[in-house]
C-alpha cells in the first residue's frame, strides 16, 4: 500500500502546475470586462498546453481507478474470507446432531393447521422449513433428509386440492415428504372449510392411505 501511495504522489507530480489563485482571478475579471487582452498569445499557449495536460490526468484518473476496482474487489474477497472464518468457529457448529434436529423441528409452522392461500399450502405440504434449513450446508442436508422424525408431521388444507391444476404438484410433494418419514409413524393433520362431501374425494387423504 506505501509503495501505492508513492507511486500515486510520483504520478501526480509529472503534471505541469495549475495556475495559480492571482492568474485565475485575473482571467475571471477579463471574462467580466469583456476586453481582448494584449497577451492573447501566451493564453492560446496556456490553452495548449492545457488541453495536453487534460489529456494526461484522463490517462492517470482511468489508471487509478482500474487500481480502484482491484482494491474493491480485494476488499470483498477478503471481507468474505473473514465472514467464513466466523462461521467455521460459530457455536452451532460444534451442537451435537440430536440436539439440531430438535431444534429443527421446532421451526415447523405452529399454525392453525390450515393453509389460507395455496402458497402457504404449496410450503407446508413440501415441509418448506427443512427445505430451507437442508440448503445451509452439506451436513443440514445430510442430517435433515435422513432423519426420518423430522418429516413425519403433516398439515394440509384439503380446499386447496380441489384445484385440478395444482393436484399433481402438490401429489408430488406430499409422496416425497411421506416417502423421507420412512417407517416413522405419521402424525396427520388435514383441516377443510365446508363441503364435507368432497373429503373422500380429496387426493391427499388416498396418498396418506
Amino acid at each position: 500500500m506505501d509503495v501505492f501511495c508513492v507511486s500515486c504522489a510520483t504520478h501526480l507530480t509529472e503534471f505541469s502546475p495549475l495556475p495559480g489563485l492571482d492568474e485565475r482571478k485575473r482571467i475571471q475579471e477579463l471574462l467580466r470586462s469583456n476586453c481582448v487582452p494584449p497577451e492573447a498569445s501566451h493564453l492560446r499557449h496556456a490553452i495548449s498546453t492545457s488541453v495536453a495536460e487534460l489529456g494526461r490526468y484522463d490517462e492517470r484518473i482511468h489508471a487509478i481507478e482500474i487500481i480502484l476496482q482491484k482494491l474493491k474487489a480485494d476488499q470483498a474477497e477478503l471481507r468474505e474470507y473473514t465472514a467464513k472464518c466466523r462461521s467455521v468457529l460459530s457455536p452451532i457448529r460444534r451442537l451435537p446432531s440430536e440436539l439440531l434436529c430438535e431444534i429443527f423441528a421446532l421451526c415447523r409452522d405452529r399454525g392453525h393447521g390450515r393453509s389460507v392461500y395455496i402458497d402457504q399450502e404449496i410450503n407446508r405440504v413440501s415441509q418448506g422449513h427443512l427445505v430451507r434449513l437442508s440448503m445451509v450446508c452439506a451436513h443440514w442436508n445430510n442430517l435433515i433428509l435422513n432423519t426420518p422424525a423430522l418429516w413425519s408431521r403433516s398439515d394440509v388444507t384439503l380446499n386447496h386440492w380441489s384445484r385440478q391444476s395444482l393436484q399433481p404438484r402438490l401429489k408430488g410433494l406430499l409422496a416425497a415428504s411421506i416417502e423421507r418419514s420412512g417407517n416413522t409413524p405419521l402424525h396427520v393433520r388435514a383441516g377443510v372449510d365446508g363441503w364435507p362431501s368432497l373429503l373422500p374425494k380429496q387426493p391427499a387423504l388416498t396418498i396418506f392411505a
